[in-house]
């Protein structure tokens, strides 16, 4: 579900493996700084918060 946010939001993880790895990492980063969130590489609620807004 993360790696498909991040790529709708324009954030590519790479592939869609269900893996929690350094692309997913990667665009994580990038779509918490883009939008002003601490950029922990952490999905949390902030993150989610964003990612799922309408």
């Amino acid at each position: 579900m993360l790696q498909s946010a991040l790529y709708l939001e324009g954030f590519n993880p790479g592939s869609f493996d269900s893996i929690f790895g350094k692309g997913t990492e990667s665009a994580l980063s990038k779509f918490q700084k883009a939008k002003k969130i601490t950029a922990d590489k952490k999905a949390g609620k902030a993150t989610f918060t964003k990612l799922l807004a309408a």
